[in-house]
């Protein structure tokens, strides 16, 4: 899938960022090779202990608090505005297997990020909520998922926070033979702003974002497959003022597979294709309305111990423009590493290399952004 408008994965967007995350009560796992682990602000940490006798129902309470320093609140090119924060999660996940086919997850969180001088403009009083039932059959098989966040994350195309009510809901239906899978596919996401910027007002960025694919894989094993993916998609904006509407194509191949016994590996690769309906309102200078672009996604994990590992992820990809062009290249990497320190602890950093350009943008200047993004912490 393309994502029209990109954002940081975190809420921070400091150079280093240290934050130290406290109690994490969950469900352990009966394969302790395979421990369960609850995802708390983008962090997979490894239960203490079970809260409920019947492992059919498990209820997981999660809290963490953290502090660090951010370097460039604002993501200027000249920066001059730094900050310290404190930062609080509470939430909790709720899993049901009703049977040995059948999964249900409710998951549900307040973050609350409260910077020490300039709390107005980019603190975070913020939350999510996401539901998922997920069938493995032998012969069909499939799931459902809807969430809805609320986040004030910088966008990465404009270096500016606004926050948002981000909506979105996907599912698929399997048929499976013994060494092949067919899926049809549909997904769907909405943005909606709560506040403008420099770059958009509150209303004119609000888009739906609808597409449907079809897969086919040829499972070599439980984990090893090679596949082909693809579909269309519709960008449809609220009100025709800066952006223009546009209908996407995309086209993959890939794999998902292990390389010896502690490495992992998920790539794919093709091609995207957009054209935009009408004339850009914001710049007609432009001609051209159609756009192809490589399309990829890399995935290399090494386990090196359990709960130690090094991933090294890279992607490229076609979106919306925020500035004086229809469409815009992103691509980008990040190598990322965790450190097991006890049962439950571990040290965690990462480095991340992002690049926004315009395609076109006709007799105007084309824009172009690059970010850099590190983190270094424990959990």
């Amino acid at each position: 899938m393309n994502k029209i408008l990109m954002r940081r994965t975190t809420t921070l967007s400091s150079l280093c960022v240290t934050s130290l995350l406290g109690l994490a009560a969950a469900a352990t796992a009966a394969d302790p090779d395979a421990p369960m682990t609850v995802d708390v602000n983008g962090q997979s940490l490894v239960p203490f202990f079970n809260l409920t006798k019947n492992s059919q129902f498990t209820f997981h309470p999660y809290a963490s608090v953290g502090a660090g320093y951010d370097g460039n609140v604002f993501l200027a090119p000249n920066n001059t505005v730094k900050d310290t924060y404190f930062q609080g999660i509470v939430g909790a996940q709720i899993d049901w297997a009703p049977t040995q086919l059948d999964h249900l997850q409710t998951k549900g969180g307040y973050n609350r990020v409260a910077y020490h001088d300039y709390d107005n403009e980019a603190g975070l009083r913020g939350g999510d909520v996401k539901v998922g039932y997920q069938h493995e059959g032998q012969v069909w098989a499939g799931f459902a998922d809807a969430s809805w966040s609320r986040t004030n994350d910088p966008l990465l195309d404009t270096r500016e926070r606004a926050l948002l009510d981000a909506w979105t809901g996907d599912g698929r239906a399997d048929y499976r033979t013994l060494k092949t899978r067919s899926s049809l596919g549909a997904t769907w996401a909405r943005d909606n702003y709560l506040e403008k910027t420099s770059s958009f007002t509150e209303t004119s960025r609000d888009n739906d974002r609808i597409g449907a694919y079809v897969r086919w894989a040829y499972e070599m094993s439980e984990s090893e497959s090679i596949y082909v993916r693809t579909g269309p998609g519709r960008t449809l904006y609220k009100e025709y003022m800066q952006y223009a509407n546009s209908t996407n194509w995309f086209a993959v191949v890939g794999t998902e597979r292990a390389l010896g016994s502690i490495t992992t590996l998920k790539a794919e690769g093709g091609l995207t294709y957009r054209h935009y309906d009408d004339t850009l309102p914001s710049n007609s200078t432009i001609t051209t309305r159609s756009y192809w672009a490589p399309q990829a996604n890399l995935e290399m994990r090494y386990n090196y111990e359990e709960q130690s590992w090094v991933r090294a992820t890279a992607f490229s990809a076609l979106q919306d423009s925020a500035s004086a062009a229809y469409a815009a290249y992103y691509f980008g990497g990040k190598i990322d590493a965790r450190q097991r320190l006890l049962k439950n602890a571990g040290a965690i950093a990462s480095v991340e290399v992002t690049e926004n350009y315009d395609t076109d943008a006709g007799t105007k200047a084309r824009e172009r952004t690059v970010d850099r993004l590190g983190h270094v912490g424990g959990d």
